[in-house]
């Protein structure tokens, strides 16, 4: 019945049947969304969140659930969302309908989530954002700006990787026109 109340009150959210690339939608070590590999080797808390990376074409929300596997044994404790003008509604069991408040462009931290890491997680285990129970596309969904339903790109994030399963940002990383970077700099002395 919860889930069914879920996904109701999501599909006001996402109406329509338009699909497209609308970003990414990951689990990273940093509010930012440029680290993308995290790790459970000593026992602790293990914070990780959730952003909504490279909007072009304007969202208004979206609907997902994050799973672990591959041997991932941190326990979920808590979440906290990052902060108006997000509307959250749903959970870890059921999946997340999140509403922007607007139509954005750009990246987003929708929530911070708190495990409990054992140190005794698997190499190359992982996070996932992937399709909420429900979901008409059978995918990650989003809702764009004309209140169609669009396809929002889902994220597997390694949990202790090596070199087999590291991931990289590269977008994340100073560009060479930067201001702050050693090329602007060594740009200054010709």
């Amino acid at each position: 019945m919860k889930r069914a109340l879920i996904g109701a009150a999501c599909l006001l959210l996402l109406s329509g049947a338009a699909l497209g690339q609308y970003g990414y939608l990951g689990v990273f070590a940093d509010q930012g969304g440029c680290y993308c590999n995290v790790y459970d080797s000593v026992p602790g808390l293990v914070n990780v969140y959730v952003v909504h990376r490279d909007i072009s074409q304007g969202l208004t929300g979206v609907r997902f659930i994050i799973t672990g596997g591959g041997g991932m044994t941190m326990t979920y404790l808590a979440e906290a969302k990052m902060g108006p003008p997000l509307e959250i509604t749903g959970n870890m069991v059921d999946g997340y309908c999140v509403g922007y408040g607007s139509c954005i462009t750009g990246s987003l931290t929708i929530m911070q989530i708190v495990y409990f890491g054992t140190g005794t997680s698997a190499t190359c285990s992982w996070l996932e954002v992937s399709a909420a129970p429900g979901a008409v596309t059978g995918q990650v969904e989003g809702s764009d700006c004309n209140d169609q339903v669009v396809v929002v790109s889902g994220m597997q994030t390694p949990v202790n990787p090596d070199t087999g399963c590291e991931c990289m940002i590269l977008s994340c990383q100073p560009v060479p026109v930067d201001e702050t970077t050693w090329g602007a700099i060594k740009a200054l002395y010709p």
